[in-house]
């Protein structure tokens, strides 16, 4: 390439038209609902009573990483991830945080990983649906579970009962 050759790319490149900016594609999206994340909601409370954690013990064992006033949807991802909650799965850690942060009321919305919410609306949040969606949930399970173990229990009633007066035979 000689130097006219170069002289001549340079201005041809200054001289080119523009191409015209492409908008960004609309990232829009509806906001996720509680009934959404009411099974993720059920796993961490199960997580917390496995290791013995109650909901008054979170800012002791969960919160106190947060050093701000505010918590963006990216870092309430990374933080589920960690200890006691260790939820692996990104696709729920996000689902949970999106509800958390995102504000429902206002119909379709455009996703920002970097939106924020103030740490005590999502503290108060999240200890409110963890609570009732695991409370509702666990009542649900229990309804459902109690008459099919009556019915196994009625079954095998001699059976059971018999065992017991075997190892327990000054009962």
């Amino acid at each position: 390439m000689t130097m006219s050759d170069s002289e001549d790319f340079e201005s041809s490149v200054r001289k080119s038209p523009k191409k015209p900016e492409k908008k960004p594609k609309s990232n829009t999206i509806k906001p996720v609902e509680d009934h959404q994340v009411r099974d993720i909601c059920l796993e961490l409370n199960i997580r917390m009573r496995i290791k013995n954690i109650l909901i008054e013990d979170l800012d002791n064992v969960f919160w106190y990483r947060v050093k701000s006033k505010h918590i963006t949807i990216r870092e309430l991802v990374a933080l589920l991830s960690e200890p006691p909650f260790l939820l692996e799965d990104k696709e729920k850690a996000q689902l949970l945080a999106r509800n958390l942060v995102e504000d429902p009321s206002t119909g379709e919305i455009e996703y920002d990983e970097y939106a924020k919410q103030a740490l005590s609306i999502v503290k108060t949040q999240f200890k409110n649906k963890i609570s009732n969606h695991a409370t509702f949930r666990m009542q649900e399970l229990e309804d459902e579970l109690h008459p099919q173990i009556s019915e196994k229990i009625d079954k095998h009633k001699e059976e059971i009962e018999h065992v017991i007066e075997v190892a327990y035979p000054e009962g």
